[in-house]
């Protein structure tokens, strides 16, 4: 059995786009899905205003680095339309993955 990835994203949306981003991410979620992404949770801070974070699972380190260009791409039409609602745009869309140690 191979050891699943977990991805970690983390981002600060500006503060007066708040409602159009969250609009946007349920276009973001469905295209996680059809690139593989399973398990997704999606996050806002409740201690830093704006911070929202995304965590799901992919089969391979293959899929993440697939999914972190494209979600980072300004001309990749997938994922953009929510990189003008955060702070720094897509540059500031940090991506990390995990993979667990032990169970």
């Amino acid at each position: 059995m191979t050891n699943k990835i977990q991805v970690f994203s983390e981002y600060k949306i500006k503060n007066n786009d708040t409602n159009s981003y969250e609009k946007a991410m349920d276009a973001v979620i469905a295209r996680l899905k059809e690139d593989g992404a399973r398990n997704i949770q999606w996050y806002k801070s409740v201690d830093q205003n704006n911070l929202y974070v995304e965590m799901y699972e992919v089969d391979s380190m293959d899929d993440y680095n697939r999914i972190k260009v494209l979600r980072k791409s300004s001309v990749e039409e997938r994922y953009k339309d929510i990189h003008p609602f955060i702070e720094g745009d897509a540059e500031k869309l940090h991506m990390w993955a995990f993979a667990t140690v032990k169970k």
